[in-house]
């Protein structure tokens, strides 16, 4: 279950953004490209986490895909704001085990922050991105720790915009210390 914190937590985390040269993009737009309602059509999810404990330590590799896509994202000049959930079909790999596949509702969640578009194609957000209702049974982590954070936009055309985030880092939770490697796709599609 905490894998599935992670992940939803990484996935809405698509567009929080620090500067980093490992995310690159040939694409160069400017905001007024940007303004508008973006339906998700797709987030595709991979990544690692190692979790250790006690000397002990827990290797696991994910991929997900998103499925019943609810989730908007909505551009003005200067700030960007999503409400929506989803749902993800998750297949988890431990060494020496089975892959195993299960779905997780992401819940219905929302959030509003301001934004700068750097360099045509890097998304970097301000803070307080996200407002979780006590009821959405989301629990994240207060100590992340970033090693890599970054956002950028992969290709955007008038009707379809891809936006690739990659983040990697630590955090501590219940006496565990837990890494992670996600790289994350979202494919929107224009709808105003």
């Amino acid at each position: 279950m905490k894998l599935y914190k992670l992940l939803f937590a990484s996935t809405l985390l698509l567009f929080i953004s620090c500067n980093s040269d490992d995310t690159e993009s040939d694409v160069n737009t400017d905001t007024n490209s940007l303004v508008g309602t973006w339906d998700t059509s797709s987030i595709e999810t991979e990544g690692t986490t190692a979790i250790s404990l006690e000397g002990i330590s827990i290797s696991t590799t994910f991929t997900g895909t998103s499925k019943d896509e609810d989730l908007a994202y909505t551009f003005t000049e200067n700030t960007i704001s999503f409400e929506g959930g989803y749902t993800t079909v998750l297949t988890i790999s431990v060494p020496g085990q089975d892959p195993i596949t299960e779905e997780a509702v992401v819940p219905d969640s929302n959030g509003s922050t301001t934004y700068i578009l750097e360099n045509g194609n890097t998304l970097v957000l301000g803070e307080d991105f996200f407002n979780y209702s006590d009821s959405s049974g989301v629990e994240i982590a207060e100590n992340v720790q970033f090693d890599e954070n970054s956002t950028v936009i992969k290709s955007i055309s008038e009707t379809t915009m891809v936006i690739e985030s990659v983040s990697k880092g630590t955090y501590e939770q219940q006496g565990a210390t837990v890494e992670f490697d996600l790289k994350a796709t979202a494919t929107l599609t224009k709808v105003n």
